[in-house]
């Protein structure tokens, strides 16, 4: 039997002069503890290399590898400990080995003066001189068992202030298939759930005790063993080369027992011969592809256990994306479009989700209200598929060494009129002018003479009174309004596609009335929020007819943080906490005997974030005539805005061919002069800073192609000359 031992040590420069000093003779720490041990050399030169070796106890006893709890840092000048136990309580060595010119202090150590060591005494301190068990209900566990622990402190006078759990030098804490319960002041439990082969292996419990008054601490360890199918891994999961490059499979496997047997299967078939953890493939070639099985087993009593895995081996270039949908052609009835693609190989092998990217016209397409994925996102489904989702659309698949690509479209044969108002509600006062406008799409696109304008009903024209349209036919604009006027706002757009019908409300309220306001919507903790109110009447009210209240509580200065202003007309609350969000009421004592009140909806914030792209908008090129959509997303705390701007920096409004949705910008009916540079900015308010990012337009005019005559005439078997000019 060949035994390797492997040391742990460090390569350090050393010089002539060199010293070894312990930081501390005598290191004192606490049963359960992580302690410290550490050295200084000194060298006063630069000479041969030197190495460190710590021992425990002598130096016929170096620590190795195979000690777990023990790690050497500090570039070898230090040794750390975990949760330390009795055997732990013992004298330490660090030993610099080099030739005898080297050492001036060699104390306890080499009579060569070959070496120079440091020792230092690991002490107890803090023990607890209680008496504890640990105990489990059984000697040996059945996998799916819940595995039960008990610990307890035997002794009447002592009380378990403290315990910790630990597997390995790993703590455990409530959660998952772990629960720890404290049962009483001197006992205490863990219960492992849903036990299988990863439970197996060393555990420990560190505990602190008192006794009147004085605490003391301890450790004990116990072994959990858990009797079921190994658990195994094979690494790598898929190995993904090149012909002539060679592959090693590793199967490790975490069970009850030492005494593991192995199988490959290579496609379902043993590969005879190999029996150990290690599958070693030299000098790949294509016939090498497959999947490859790895089987652990092992015999406890007269009971077998096992489990397997399989891994798979691919040649680059056997693998190919396959798309399975080029051109798909959907109807705007059509309850889904779904795009899709698959990735062929020799082998079996499966694509994950994170693999796949999907674009459409080179943005990435994302989950959202009417699109998802499926089968491994191998499918892109489209609900109730719109003019919007026509176009090209590209998948990259990003496997271990290479990047498979493939494109589609997705055509729309029609789309339903599509009608959009600027705002849900308009709001206005009699007397003054307001202003509707509107975004449409569909396919075809409705156009000005499809459109219709009502009011509560009654259709709206260019001339009737108070009533103006723009060119477009896009934007209303009513004066002289009245409270009669208060009510619907609807739309109409009607195409071969089919009819579509949308509605705003609309308020106007009278001069005389009563306006609530308030700061800022999404106050930020610790700043002032202030409350305002403010009178359309005669005679204004004084201070006592104006009261503010929350939640049917009255608001008063008795509260430091309230202050009443003008009258009471201005509420402000000061050094704002998430507690005062709420609703405000502002009640007011009219001239005629009548109370009016308003009420306001407070949201407090944490702090204001930036916002971020979710979405950055791409340079687009198109011939004139064409529709533009120029999608631009942000996100962030409170929830952000977007709004475009021309290059030199002058707001772009709803206006003519021009709209701004929620999440882009839409030009219709693209000119020539569109053509230029633009700006998305996005913005969070408050005290965050907006994000901005800029993009081109570019139009060009569409080909034309002339012909220089109607009809040319020929004799038979003679030439005939057609000229075409393009423009």
């Amino acid at each position: 039997m060949l035994v390797l031992l492997l040391f742990i040590t460090s390569v350090i420069s050393g010089g002539d002069g060199i010293k070894v000093e312990p930081v501390s003779a005598e290191v004192t720490a606490r049963y359960g503890s992580y302690p410290v041990l550490g050295v200084t050399i000194d060298t006063t030169q630069y000479p041969s290399l030197q190495e460190i070796t710590w021992y425990k106890g002598d130096l016929n006893t170096p620590i190795t590898a195979a000690d777990t709890r023990y790690r050497i840092g500090g570039k070898g000048t230090q040794l750390n400990i975990a949760l330390t136990r009795t055997a732990d309580y013992t004298s330490y060595i660090c030993r610099v080995s080099g030739g005898e010119e080297l050492c001036t202090k060699c104390t306890n150590c080499d009579s060569t003066c070959a070496a120079c060591c440091a020792t230092i005494t690991l002490a107890k301190t803090e023990e607890s001189g209680a008496t504890v068990s640990v105990s489990q209900t059984q000697a040996v566990w059945n996998a799916a068992d819940s595995i039960l622990v008990h610990f307890a402190v035997s002794s009447g006078v002592f009380t378990l202030d403290e315990v910790t759990w630990y597997k390995g030098s790993y703590p455990i804490t409530t959660g998952g298939r772990y629960t720890i319960t404290q049962v009483n002041t001197v006992q205490n439990r863990l219960t492992i759930s849903s036990s299988n082969a990863a439970d197996n292996g060393d555990y420990a419990v560190v505990y602190k005790t008192a006794n009147a008054g004085i605490v003391g601490y301890g450790i004990s360890t116990f072994s959990i063993k858990v009797l079921g199918p190994p658990d195994i891994s094979v690494t790598p999961a898929t190995a993904r080369v090149t012909e002539g490059s060679d592959v090693t499979f590793t199967c490790s496997a975490k069970a009850s027992s030492t005494a593991l047997t192995h199988r490959w299967d290579k496609n379902s078939v043993e590969i005879v011969g190999q029996t150990t953890p290690q599958l070693v493939i030299s000098n790949v070639v294509h016939e090498n592809a497959a999947d490859y099985k790895c089987t652990v087993s092992f015999t406890e009593s007269t009971t077998t256990y096992s489990a397997s895995t399989t891994s798979y081996l691919v040649i680059n270039d056997d693998t190919t994306l396959m798309i399975k949908t080029p051109f798909l052609l959907a109807d705007v009835s059509s309850e889904t479009a779904v795009l899709s693609f698959d990735v062929t190989s020799r082998v079996n092998e499966g694509v994950d989700s994170d693999m796949v990217t999907w674009y459409k016209d080179n943005v990435v397409v994302l989950m959202g209200e009417h699109r998802n994925f499926g089968n491994a996102k191998k499918q892109l489904i489209i609900t109730k598929p719109t003019a919007a989702d026509e176009g090209h659309y590209r998948v990259l698949v990003q496997l271990t060494t290479i990047t498979l690509e493939g494109s589609m479209y997705l055509a729309i044969t029609s789309a339903l009129p599509t009608v959009q108002f600027s705002a849900s509600t308009y709001v206005g006062r009699s007397g003054e002018q307001l202003t509707f406008s509107i975004a449409v799409g569909g396919n075809p696109r409705p156009s000005i003479q499809q459109i219709e304008w009502y009011s509560n009903d009654n259709r709206l024209r260019q001339g009737d009174t108070n009533v103006r349209f723009s060119d477009d036919y896009l934007t209303l604009y009513r004066s002289a309004l009245t409270t009669a006027d208060s009510g619907v706002i609807k739309v109409a757009a009607e195409t071969s596609a089919g009819r579509t019908e949308e509605t705003a409300e609309v308020q106007i309220i009278e001069q005389e009335d009563i306006q609530a306001t308030r700061s800022s919507e999404n106050q930020i903790i610790g700043k002032s929020l202030k409350l305002s109110v403010k009178f359309h009447m005669m005679p204004l009210p004084v201070l006592h007819n104006v009261q503010w209240s929350r939640s049917g509580d009255i608001l008063t200065e008795t509260d430091p943080r309230v202050e009443f202003y003008n009258s009471g007309q201005e509420l402000l609350i000061r050094d704002v906490q998430l507690s005062d969000a709420d609703t405000y009421r502002v009640s007011v004592n009219q001239a005629d005997g009548t109370t009016a009140t308003r009420e306001l909806q407070v949201s407090i914030k944490r702090t204001a974030e930036t916002p971020q792209f979710t979405t950055r908008p791409t340079d687009t090129t198109v011939y004139a005539g064409s529709t533009i959509t120029i999608p631009c997303d942000v996100s962030g705390t409170p929830s952000p805005s977007i709004s475009f701007q021309f290059a030199n920096n002058s707001q772009l409004h709803n206006k003519g061919r021009f709209y701004v949705t929620a999440t882009s910008l839409i030009i219709y009916a693209a000119e020539i002069g569109d053509t230029g540079g633009y700006i998305c900015v996005g913005s969070s308010g408050g005290d965050a800073a907006p994000i901005s990012a800029a993009f081109t337009v570019t139009v060009n005019e569409r080909i034309k192609i002339l012909t220089t005559a109607a009809e040319v005439e020929a004799t038979m078997g003679g030439t005939a000359t057609f000229t075409v000019k393009v423009e």
